[in-house]
């Protein structure tokens, strides 16, 4: 009973995660949808720039599948590193959210190229937790000059992936259980509290790293720091 029950529990947190992935893109591609029907219905835009759309949305979709296939291997423990490059891995995840950030300034502090061997699929599924939860706190916080840096670099065999915002940062009461599972300020929202609970497994338990989190003076930093061999 208690080995189905954690299978059981295990099962739900995956559903959840999922669901709390497939939300911005499933926005998104909602976005791209009735922009293209708009620009078809008054022939205001050529075929090139619905064939653009088309190539975000199949983006987005993708990633979606790329999604579930992570998360089923997610706490697997025959996984195999492989090396990448983490600039072009956090582009990518950046890339995800271009249509929700056009009015952020995004600001990149990384060489061009950085190899890591580790598990990038993971990485890239933390900084879409960390980075979709920034935009979220600085569109409901309705901040005037929206803001978001990431910065990259390796320092005495350990990768940095530093990520800040101005979005007013974290109540000191919830500061401490922000990484607790099933912790949300958002549940009026649809808000699961497992996204920040995934995202320090990945870093902690599979990549052997820390996820941190402090207020800064504007808002909120996260910091991921992974071995570097």
């Amino acid at each position: 009973m208690l080995l189905q029950q954690c299978r059981m529990a295990s099962m739900g947190e995956m559903i959840d995660s999922i669901a709390h992935q497939w939300k911005q893109p499933l926005m998104s591609i909602n976005a791209i949808l009735l922009t293209m029907d708009r620009a078809i219905e008054l022939k205001s835009k050529p075929d090139v720039y619905l064939e653009e759309k088309m190539d975000e949305v199949i983006s987005l979709t993708t990633h979606m599948s790329q999604t579930i296939e992570d998360f089923r291997s997610l706490f697997k423990i025959d996984k195999e590193k492989h090396m990448f490059d983490v600039t072009a891995s956090l582009m990518y995840a950046f890339n995800l959210f271009a249509s929700s950030t056009t009015d952020i300034e995004i600001v990149f502090d990384m060489r061009k190229k950085m190899l890591h061997r580790g598990y990038e699929n993971e990485l890239i599924q933390v900084i879409i937790i960390l980075l979709s939860n920034a935009i979220e706190a600085l569109n409901t916080r309705d901040i005037a000059n929206k803001y978001l840096s990431i910065t990259c670099h390796i320092k005495r065999n350990f990768l940095h992936i530093t990520m800040e915002d101005n979005a007013g940062g974290i109540k000191k009461e919830n500061i401490d259980k922000i990484f607790d599972p099933y912790f949300t300020t958002k549940s009026n929202t649809g808000g699961s509290g497992l996204g920040l609970y995934i995202a320090k497994i990945i870093i902690e338990q599979n990549m052997k790293g820390k996820l941190h989190v402090s207020n800064i003076a504007k808002g909120t930093k996260f910091e991921i720091v992974i071995p570097h061999i």
